[in-house]
């Protein structure tokens, strides 16, 4: 299952691990009996209850400065950029994962990956963090190279393109992961996964 960062701010333990694991119902109904939850926790519940538009008012309230900013604008960014049908079904993918049913949530991602829409590269990035849970490198490194053939313009590219060397790193290529952290390096040098790139290659 994809690791779930707990929320440092709330410690009921019982959202959290329904949270963890997916039970989005009952992370509300606990939410209901306290009399309050973080504007995070509500957000996320609200959106894997596909409530998309009362997930990004609750998102836009998670500060800045808070630990959990950036996942907040990672999912306003994937409510705003794509269709209700395919979110419907990234999101559905991601609650299957939670839950434990692994397969059903891959094939699900597969078949997002092929379409012409963000959601594509969003769902290349989850089913990759799926796979490095497993341990299945070589199927990242495969599943990455068609994805780069099928989307030369996707945003994702540099996020992506990281993903594979560190696969590649993985199963002890070294030699091939270099080549991939220059070519991050060269081609989005403004980006900051640039510097993620030179500061993993060094460390080679």
């Amino acid at each position: 299952m994809i690791p779930f960062i707990f929320l440092f701010f709330f410690s009921d333990s019982l959202v959290l691990k329904y949270l963890e694991i997916g039970e989005i119902d009952s992370v509300r109904n606990r939410c209901n009996h306290l009399g309050h939850c973080p504007p995070f926790v509500l957000a996320e519940v609200a959106y894997f209850r596909h409530e998309f538009k009362k997930a990004l008012k609750l998102y836009v309230k998670v500060k800045p400065q808070n630990k959990f900013a950036k996942i907040a604008l990672k999912r306003r960014m994937i409510i705003n950029e794509n269709r209700e049908e395919e979110l419907k079904e990234y999101v559905e993918a991601e609650l299957l994962i939670r839950r434990g049913k692994i397969k059903k949530g891959k094939e699900i991602l597969t078949n997002l990956t092929k379409s012409k829409s963000s959601i594509s590269g969003w769902s290349m990035l989850l089913l990759i963090d799926v796979f490095k849970n497993e341990k299945n490198y070589k199927k990242i490194t495969s599943l990455i190279s068609s994805f780069l053939k099928q989307n030369p313009t996707s945003f994702h590219l540099p996020f992506i393109k990281l993903e594979l060397a560190r696969a590649y790193r993985c199963m002890g290529a070294t030699k091939r992961a270099k080549e991939i952290y220059k070519e991050i390096m060269l081609e989005y040098p403004t980006s900051p996964v640039s510097s993620i790139a030179k500061e993993e290659k060094e460390g080679l």
